[in-house]
């Protein structure tokens, strides 16, 4: 089945609930009965087409299996042009259609704060790079306190350390922001990410769980290995964001 699925307005994130009432569904065993023109094979249990097809095999009863469908789940996420996600979704915002006709929809809104991690790389860098890395603490604001969120800051050279546990104090966490200052030769990316996995992991599991990593693309003296901790954020549900430090050195230079 074709669905056309068209959304207006600025909305949230969602699960629509589309009124498909009495919808059929066929099972089959994989008998075909007699036919001047053999349908495709089918393996067995496999759905029929279309619900009407003359040619759909039956259960050994001679009858269809029907399953009534009430209602199907549509979810969505829904972003402005700036692509922040947009909330207060109303139902006369949203527009579902299958087949071409438009659907009788009942809309459940779902909100998740935000656990956020910032890992800022603080090796020997000089004052101008550091200088728009601090920009972050004021980036971080609205998300906080918009949202219910909360964040907490690490830096990161030849040693991990945490400058700011989890807050949803806005001030404190621009406040440890400003006070990373140039270390180390080395960056220990993995272990500033390993770390951070911890951290969030003792996060209540309602929250999305993100890492926000500013640093150069490349680790250099981590004890961790890129595998295990790569298998850590998939399994703990961890969201990576990056920002290469090198890209906002070229941008300085130039």
């Amino acid at each position: 089945m074709v669905r056309n699925f068209r959304i207006a307005g600025a909305i949230a994130a969602v699960a629509v609930i589309a009124g498909l009432a009495l919808a059929q569904v066929k099972v089959i065993d994989g008998t075909s009965p007699p036919s001047s023109t053999a349908p495709a094979p089918r393996t067995p249990g496999q759905l029929a087409s279309t619900p009407t097809d003359p040619d759909v095999e039956v259960s050994p009863a001679g009858e269809p299996i029907v399953i009534h469908v009430p209602n199907i789940v549509v979810p969505a996420l829904v972003t402005d042009k700036d692509g922040n996600i947009m909330n207060n979704l109303q139902p006369s915002q949203f527009h579902l259609y299958d087949n071409g006709r438009e659907q009788d929809i009942h809309v459940d809104t779902e909100f998740q704060p935000i656990s956020l991690v910032i890992a800022i790389e603080a090796s020997n860098r000089d004052d101008a790079i550091l200088k728009q890395i601090r920009k972050v603490g004021s980036m971080i604001e609205p998300l906080v306190i918009g949202d219910a969120g909360e964040a907490a800051v690490i830096a990161f050279d030849h040693r991990v350390r945490t400058l700011q546990d989890f807050t949803s104090d806005p001030q404190k966490i621009k406040d440890s922001i400003a006070k990373v200052t140039a270390g180390g030769t080395q960056s220990r990316m993995i272990d500033a990410v390993d770390s951070a996995i911890l951290m969030l992991r003792h996060r209540p599991k309602d929250r999305r769980r993100i890492i926000l990593l500013i640093s150069e693309t490349r680790d250099n003296g981590s004890m961790a290995r890129g595998r295990p901790t790569l298998t850590a954020l998939n399994l703990s549900n961890i969201t990576v964001y990056t920002a290469d430090i090198s890209q906002i050195s070229r941008r300085l230079i130039e």
